[in-house]
C-alpha cells in the first residue's frame, strides 16, 4: 500500500497567526495542501468548543483534514490533568494526534547534552 505524500504535506496554522482560521484553511487548500495542524494558541483554543467546531467545519469545507493539534503542553513539566482538555479539543477537531513539547527548555536555550 502506497501513501500519497500529498496526504502528509500540510502546514501548521501558527505560521499564520495573524490570519483567521477560515483564511488559513482557504490558503492551504488553494496551495494544494490536504492537511493542517491547528494551533491551540490562536486558531483552536482548547477551552472554546464553539471555535473548535467552527475550525473543524472550515477545515472540511476547504477539503482539508486536521492531521494534529498543536498544543503547548510540556511533557515532564505540565500536569497530566491539564492534558485531558487537549484530548477533548483534538477530538473536536477530528484528530487523534497532539503535538507536545519535551521539557521546559526551548530549543534555542537547550544545551548539547539536552539535544542529544
Amino acid at each position: 500500500m502506497t501513501t500519497d505524500l500529498r496526504d502528509r504535506i500540510g502546514l501548521c496554522s501558527v505560521t499564520f497567526r495573524a490570519l483567521a482560521a477560515r483564511r488559513v484553511a482557504h490558503e492551504a487548500a488553494a496551495a494544494g495542501l490536504r492537511v493542517v495542524e491547528w494551533g491551540a494558541d490562536v486558531h483552536a483554543p482548547p477551552h472554546s468548543p464553539d471555535v473548535l467546531h467552527e475550525v473543524r467545519e472550515q477545515t472540511a469545507v476547504s477539503g482539508l483534514t486536521t492531521c494534529s493539534y498543536g498544543s503547548y503542553w510540556r511533557a515532564g513539566v505540565d500536569d497530566t490533568e491539564s492534558f485531558e482538555v487537549l484530548t477533548e479539543a483534538a477530538a473536536a477537531l477530528g484528530t487523534t494526534r497532539i503535538r507536545v513539547w519535551a521539557g521546559a527548555e526551548g530549543s534555542a536555550g537547550a544545551s548539547g547534552a539536552q539535544i542529544g
